[in-house]
């Protein structure tokens, strides 16, 4: 009986020790592998976070296609207005991922964890800065723009309202 455990058990070795050798093998190949697919792989998180909020823009143009041809154009300027700020959002939390996973790598866990901590307070304060920020200037963005007259109020009025949720873009940007 002690015979066959002992077969067992060294059964079930080779079988984790190829296990790990595959996994070993996948993870030098995302890390040693041709460089393309390893920034490839590396930017899909990103690209898919932008491509959804070019989505939600895409989405607020095509329901207002259902009010008027003025509020679709002014809709579409103001997504335009609001993907950039999710851009500057979208730095904050591409540098805290590159920080913490430096001092997570290195076996720093309450470095990281402060830095993250940190990240959240960063994020929340240019979160309501940028609110504050778009509710006021969003008259300036409809001139720099140079919209007609008949979309001004309804661009302005957007940007007001998208503006409200930069608090929380603000968050989902930091946490990649």
């Amino acid at each position: 009986s002690d015979i066959t455990m002992d077969r067992e058990r060294m059964s079930d070795q080779p079988a984790e020790s190829d296990e790990r050798s595959r996994d070993s093998k996948h993870s030098s190949q995302l890390l040693y592998g041709p460089l393309g697919w390893q920034i490839f792989w590396l930017a899909l998180p990103v690209l898919a976070e932008q491509f959804l909020n070019y989505t939600v823009g895409l989405t607020d143009v095509r329901l207002s296609g259902f009010i008027s041809k003025e509020a679709t154009s002014a809709v579409g300027v103001g997504a335009y207005v609001n993907w950039l700020v999710e851009i500057l959002f979208a730095v904050v939390g591409t540098g805290t991922s590159a920080l913490v996973a430096r001092h997570w790598g290195a076996g720093e866990r309450d470095e990281a964890s402060r830095i993250a901590r940190s990240s959240l307070s960063v994020a929340m304060i240019l979160g309501l800065v940028s609110a504050v920020l778009m509710y006021v200037i969003a008259p300036s963005f409809t001139v720099l723009l140079g919209l007609n007259q008949d979309l001004v109020d309804i661009a302005i009025r957007y940007l007001r309202v998208c503006s409200f949720g930069y608090v929380f873009s603000s968050e989902i940007g930091r946490a990649h």
